[in-house]
């Protein structure tokens, strides 16, 4: 068996006076609750350099101005 987490967002601890303190605390999930189960299953399906495709475009999309050569070495592609 797998399991994946994914870090969906960053909470700063409060103490009893209601003021924030020490580091960022990450908030993890699993990716069925983000995006249902049948969408994570489904890509188990896809070949690698699929899924590798896509996470590119996804980045392409989210970091518009980005280089192709940095978003490459930056999850991995060779």
């Amino acid at each position: 068996m797998q399991t994946y987490l994914v870090i969906t967002d960053f909470h700063r601890r409060v103490n009893k006076r209601g003021e924030q303190y020490g580091m960022p605390v990450s908030v993890m999930l699993h990716p069925e609750a983000i995006w249902g189960y049948e969408l994570v299953t489904s890509a188990y399906k896809e070949a690698p350099e699929v899924s590798l495709d896509r996470v590119v475009n996804h980045v392409k999309t989210r970091f518009p101005y980005a280089d192709q050569k940095a978003i490459e070495k930056l999850i991995g592609r060779k």
